[in-house]
């Protein structure tokens, strides 16, 4: 039988952003929003969220992201967080996420705000027989709906690999 996201490394996304991002740095560059490449292993959007504000003392709603992502996996998306100094958020420091400064501009990140996702998924304890006729997917239509499919997960996840 086989098994997926048996650890975090086992399920990689990574957002691929629409945000028009300017590279423009240093004093005459005053950004109303700036954005970030936010890593994170093991924990969920939300959640990171919630940490980067009590820690910055800014509220959650000055932080913009394009979508949530999943808890147990390897995640990278864009935020844009407003209010608060790069050199502030530079400084912070976790095990389980981490930030890298991309650039700045005009507009926070919204929800939906991405052209989609890309996956690494590891499918471990496939016999012979399973792996025979397996071809890489190139594309899966984005679904979003009572995030994914509900009780119906399994199911469809199954049908969409088959």
């Amino acid at each position: 039988m086989y098994k997926i996201k048996q650890k975090p490394e086992d399920f990689v996304v990574k957002e691929i952003s629409n945000v028009e991002i300017s590279k423009e740095v240093g004093d005459n560059a005053s950004f109303k929003y700036l954005y970030f490449k936010m890593k994170k292993r093991n924990k969920n959007t939300l959640d990171v969220v919630k940490e980067i504000s009590r820690v910055l003392r800014i509220k959650e709603k000055q932080i913009g992201f394009a979508g949530s992502k999943d808890k147990y996996a390897v995640t990278e998306q864009t935020i844009s967080i407003t209010g608060v100094g790069k050199e502030r958020v530079e400084r912070l420091r976790n095990d389980n996420w981490s930030l890298e400064f991309l650039g700045g501009g005009t507009i926070p990140i919204s929800l939906g705000d991405l052209e989609g996702n890309y996956f690494e998924i590891v499918i471990r304890d496939l016999d012979k027989e399973q792996t025979e006729n397996v071809k890489p997917i190139s594309f899966i239509e984005n679904y979003y709906d009572e995030q994914r499919f509900s009780q119906n997960n399994v199911a469809i996840g199954k049908n969409i690999v088959k």
